[in-house]
């Protein structure tokens, strides 16, 4: 909720390229300081700040799967995968359902709440599977790569 508020707010008071150049630049840094060897220190905190910031994502840039990797970043494979895509399916819904009670809902966002959801439930069923082929020491880097392209995307989207 407190995500959904913030993400609120800022769409509220900024405008959409002001927004997507954020979040997409947030992303990448986070990823450039895990990269560098930073490690957010894990608190009691940690799931509070990853739902905040997971349901910012997805409410202003549609971007959600970032945050939970970057701050759930030393979860070993088996227990980062299904967890992600669950976290992700939840969260789409919650903000579909936020934007359909107040009538801000249009076909685009429709079929871009789909397409997160579908691919989150298409990562729990394949997770199991996944796990064997994916060699747990390329299982990080691929992770932090494909979180650091989302951002890369939404920020290229931003100043284009």
């Amino acid at each position: 909720p407190v995500g959904l508020v913030a993400g609120e707010f800022s769409l509220a008071v900024l405008s959409e390229r002001g927004l997507r150049l954020s979040v997409g630049l947030l992303v990448v840094g986070s990823v450039g300081a895990l990269l560098s060897g930073w490690r957010p220190p894990r608190t009691r905190w940690t799931p509070v700040l990853t739902g905040c910031l997971v349901a910012f994502g997805i409410r202003v840039a549609a971007l959600p799967g970032p945050p939970y990797a970057i701050l759930h970043h030393d979860d070993p494979p088996h227990v980062l995968r299904p967890n992600l895509a669950a976290f992700v399916m939840v969260m789409s819904l919650a903000v579909t359902v936020r934007l359909a009670v107040a009538g801000d809902i249009a076909a685009r966002d429709l079929r871009l709440s789909a397409l997160l959801m579908g691919s989150a439930v298409i990562g729990l069923v394949l997770s199991p599977l996944a796990r064997r082929l994916v060699d747990r020491t390329l299982f990080r880097p691929l992770v932090l790569a494909l979180c650091g392209l989302g951002g890369l995307g939404t920020v290229l989207g931003a100043v284009a």
